[in-house]
Formats: structure tokens, C-alpha cells, sequence
């Protein structure tokens, strides 16, 4: 989405120092407990960078994509400096199927499910489909649900989407467990609530899920 690109290259924009940002904790919690040493692992909606550094500590198989390019141009930086060698690839997820020679263990996306639409949705799940054919993988989400106080500011869209200064989805988490075990994936770990990625100005109500397919 146009207006959200436009939104984390202004986000992103160099403001201090270049160095190693802080992981999130839902990656932490992913790195001691999936993450194995060699594992292949693509990323999707990197950001900054913060999981995809600290997973490069126990394997050096680790690609991150991210539709801004400034965050991916920060991240080569970063990396550069601290000699990690991991791919930054500025990328729309939906263009993975064009990646034919890439292989992974583990599929890993954070806060990504909640910035795309219905449709883009319906994208993903086909594209996992597709990959399934090729790679037996883990995916690793954490997104907001719609138990989120978030949901009660910004613009109305529709009954759960919101527009504050970028867009928001607030994920229903029945249906898409629903939609998990229909596509007969093996859920690993499930989380929903609070207190999960807590910060000094946030407390969202968020959803781990961990499957296999």
C-alpha cells in the first residue's frame, strides 16, 4: 500500500547513531524456541531489522524483505558495519514466488499480518500454499487483534480497520485459526492478550501463532 510505504520511509529515516537495535520480544521468544542453528529463514516486513539481526547469531541463512526502501538501505548499513551477512532485500512479499532458487525453514513476519488488507491476506495464504510445494517450513506471526485498543482510534474503514497516521487491520482470531486448520496446518504454539510486547506508551492485545505447513 502506497500510503504506508510512504509512511515507514519516513519513519525509518536516519535519527542517531548507526548500530544494532533491540530485538522484539516475540523475536526472542521465536530465536530460543524455533530458531535452529542453520536454519534458512526469510522474513517478511523487516523493518528495521531488529529480529533478522539477532537471528544472524545462530544462522547465517537469513533474507528480510521490506517494501521501504529506506529501512532496508539503514539495515545494509547496519550490517555493513557490524560485518552480518544477511540479505536486506527491498521487496514486496508477493514477489517471493519470482525468487525460484529461494529455500527456507522458517517463514517469520511481526507485526506484518495487521498491515495488509483482506485481499493481501488472501495473497499470503496462497503464496504460503505455493512455497508449501517446494519447503516444509515454520511461520512465525505476531499480529494485533481486534481486542486491541487501538481499534477504537483512527478513521473508520470498515468494521475492523482503522486509519490513524497509517493503516491498521485488527485481526479477528477465530476466523483465522479457522482459516489455519482449514489449510490443514499444524499450529505449534498459539498466544492471544496483553502484555506481550509491552512498551512505555503501549500495551497492545496481540496474537502468537506458530504453525507448520
Amino acid at each position: 500500500m502506497e500510503i504506508n510505504q510512504k509512511f515507514w520511509n519516513k519513519f525509518y529515516l536516519i535519527k542517531k547513531e548507526l548500530k544494532i537495535p533491540k530485538p522484539s520480544s516475540f523475536g526472542s521468544f521465536f530465536y530460543k524456541n524455533f530458531i535452529k542453528k542453520n536454519n534458512k529463514v526469510l522474513e517478511i516486513g523487516c523493518g528495521n531489522g531488529r529480529d533478522a539481526f539477532l537471528f544472524s547469531k545462530k544462522t547465517k541463512n537469513v533474507i528480510a524483505l521490506d517494501q521501504s526502501k529506506t529501512a532496508i538501505k539503514i539495515n545494509l548499513l547496519i550490517s555493513r558495519k557490524f560485518k552480518k551477512k544477511i540479505k536486506f532485500i527491498n521487496k514486496d512479499f508477493i514477489e517471493i514466488h519470482k525468487m525460484s532458487k529461494i529455500q527456507f525453514d522458517i517463514l517469520y513476519a511481526r507485526f506484518f499480518l495487521h498491515t495488509i488488507n483482506y485481499k493481501q491476506e488472501n495473497e499470503l495464504f496462497s503464496l504460503i500454499k505455493y512455497l508449501k510445494k517446494k519447503n516444509k517450513f515454520i511461520v512465525g506471526l505476531e499480529f494485533r487483534t481486534n481486542r486491541d485498543v487501538l481499534k477504537k482510534k483512527g478513521k473508520y474503514i470498515n468494521k475492523n480497520t482503522r486509519f490513524t497516521d497509517h493503516y491498521r487491520r485488527f485481526i479477528n482470531v477465530p476466523k483465522f485459526l479457522k482459516r489455519i486448520k482449514k489449510n490443514n496446518f499444524k499450529i505449534l504454539y498459539f498466544k492471544q492478550g496483553i502484555n506481550l510486547s509491552k512498551t512505555k506508551n503501549e500495551n497492545p492485545n496481540l496474537c502468537r501463532l506458530i504453525f507448520k505447513v
